[in-house]
């Protein structure tokens, strides 16, 4: 189904609850961040290479600066690798299995190395141990996805579009009519899908 087909499923509902046209982008965005916080979906997965430099362990995720991934969508990390430019064999580093403080406790504050473990800390990503030299890194991550223009159409849209019909109703109530009853029944149809 195409996005505007949605919308205007949508707009039909919308327009007996006195919500405002202008609001529907709203609402559907919303909607689909209700969908893809409750589970990762094929459709969010995507990947990103950059390059670790020496003697730096921390990177920002989402945004822009020396170094910075700049992955504004970021919602959680699936795996890392790592390789030497002049190599063709990615390597794993094990990513998300423990804790930034057993992390610091496991290696030296200056030790230096190929990275073996990685750990998320709010919007950083932290290699284990320090870079000794610069490395190719490829990290595979999960991403909030924005809804597509009036006349195309993505995976959300194309496969569970009243899902996300649904979702939108619950935002309606819940947030526009300040209805929980109605917020409830539309999430239970949606969890039911």
């Amino acid at each position: 189904m195409l996005y505007h087909e949605v919308k205007d499923i949508i707009r039909e509902y919308a327009g007996k609850t006195g919500l405002p046209t202008t609001m529907l982008d709203l609402c559907l965005e919303n909607a689909r961040l209700d969908i893809e916080k409750f589970q990762n979906f094929w459709w969010m997965q995507d990947d990103l290479d950059w390059i670790a430099v020496i003697d730096q362990s921390s990177y920002p995720l989402t945004v822009d600066t020396d170094n910075g991934l700049e992955i504004t969508n970021f919602k959680d990390v699936r795996a890392l690798k790592y390789k030497r430019t002049a190599d063709v064999d990615w390597q794993p580093v094990i990513v998300g299995a423990t804790t930034k403080e057993d992390l610091d406790g496991m290696y030296d504050e200056d030790e230096e190395g190929d990275p073996e473990q990685a750990c998320i800390e709010g919007d950083n990503l932290i290699l284990y141990p320090i870079p000794d030299e610069e490395f190719d890194m490829r990290i595979y991550y999960w991403q909030y996805t924005a809804n597509p223009s009036n006349l195309e159409s993505d995976e959300l849209t194309a496969h569970f579009p009243m899902a996300l019909v649904y979702s939108a109703y619950k935002w309606i109530h819940e947030v526009y009519l300040k209805d929980p009853q109605g917020a409830t029944y539309w999430r239970g149809l949606l969890e039911a899908r």
